[in-house]
């Protein structure tokens, strides 16, 4: 027997289906329309002005949830209701993803080093894994995580210092009643409350709240680069033709 391209193909579509047949279709995620808001428990500690640093020092790796409007509006997006605080009615399949006011989320860091951002406002790579988790108290714990692929520096004065991340959310659930792999945002707010010390706030979103990249690449080191052109160029001189 002969097999052409079209006839593989076709074994091939027919095993999937078949496969898909005895083991059951998956049923696709549902995109999340959530926000909330919160604050950092025991605040930051920084060495110097707000204005003028570039890392702060977590006293905690927990916070607690203080802010679940019934609404969420995403940036250029329409209003919704917010689908951590309407379990199963948020506009999707979704349930017991609800949020509670006094509900704890975590923090991957005791440190943020942000040295790496620029003062021109522009966002950069800046990768965090799991820089929040948090959970509704369903299994398993920490269902929720968001980790962080690029930040900005929105705004830094001596009393208030605001910065923007973006990334990617995601539930470790799957099936129908989880949700979708998206992108989001954090804005995290510094406020100065006496020397070296502030209250810290932030703000989670899907679809982001305000202005982010989907994706930030990572800018190559400078060696790389130069190895990089040296090895195009020796490559180039040894496919010249030779004179004879």
């Amino acid at each position: 027997m002969n097999f052409t391209l079209k006839t593989l193909t076709a074994v091939a579509s027919g095993s999937i289906a078949a496969s898909m047949a005895f083991s059951g279709v998956a049923q696709a995620q549902v995109n999340a329309n959530a926000s909330f808001g919160g604050s950092i428990i025991g605040g930051v500690t920084f060495d110097g002005a707000l204005g003028s640093v570039n890392s702060l020092n977590f006293a905690s790796q927990s916070g607690v949830i203080l802010q679940l409007s019934d609404d969420y509006t995403p940036f250029n997006g329409s209003t919704a209701p917010n689908d951590f605080a309407n379990d199963n009615g948020g506009g999707s399949a979704v349930s017991g993803d609800i949020l509670g006011l006094g509900n704890l989320f975590g923090l991957s860091l005791t440190t943020l080093d942000f040295s790496s951002l620029p003062d021109d406002g522009s966002d950069v790579y800046f990768p965090l894994s799991n820089f929040l988790t948090w959970s509704t108290g369903t299994t398993p714990a920490n269902r929720f995580t968001f980790r962080a692929n690029s930040a900005r520096i929105a705004a830094q004065s001596n009393s208030n210092l605001n910065i923007v991340f973006g990334g990617i959310f995601s539930d470790s659930q799957t099936g129908a009643n989880s949700y979708a792999d998206s992108l989001s945002s954090v804005s995290l707010s510094i406020t100065a409350s006496g020397l070296n010390a502030g209250a810290a706030t932030l703000t989670f979103g899907t679809p982001p709240e305000v202005p982010v990249p989907e994706e930030v690449l990572p800018v190559p080191e400078p060696t790389t680069t130069i190895f990089g052109l040296l090895v195009v160029g020796a490559a180039g001189l040894a496919s010249r033709p030779r004179k004879s």
